[in-house]
């Protein structure tokens, strides 16, 4: 992993982002995410049957999600959220090792670039996302979060 540098901060524009995000969330888009490579969670709101928390009553919340015991210890109105079953755990795997130096550098900026487009996109679309960054070895592993 000498032969990479970590330190320099690769930017990447907020608005092609977005842009990026919005094509994915279409491509997403009622699609089961249960596939080889990642796991799923249910970490977002949404339609699902297990509790997630509550928040306060808005007009058009279905009667059927108050809970009436909350509002009675809050004196609020209070709405059940259940947790989304779309939402999956992403792990991100880049290559580190000396061959990503070639080309003066350029194969491992393009690579940490779509690795935080990626990072990006997934966590705008409510999933969670680790990485791995491995050589010879794992150098580096961050959980989904």
């Amino acid at each position: 992993m000498a032969a990479t540098d970590l330190s320099t901060p690769i930017a990447l524009d907020e608005n092609e982002l977005q842009r990026y995000a919005a094509i994915m969330a279409h491509q997403f888009a009622g699609r089961p995410l249960l596939v080889h490579g990642h796991h799923p969670h249910t970490r977002r709101p949404g339609d699902g049957i297990e509790f997630l928390d509550h928040r306060g009553y808005q007009p058009g919340d279905n009667l059927r999600d108050v809970d009436w015991l909350a509002t009675l210890r809050t004196d609020k109105t209070q709405v059940r959220r259940y947790r989304h079953e779309a939402s999956s755990d992403w792990t991100l795997c880049l290559d580190a090792s000396a061959s990503m130096a070639t080309c003066g550098g350029r194969k491992w900026r393009q690579a940490c670039r779509l690795t935080q487009a990626l990072t990006y996109i997934l966590l705008s679309l409510g999933h969670r996302v680790g990485l791995i960054l491995f050589s010879d070895e794992i150098e580096l592993y961050v959980p989904p979060r």
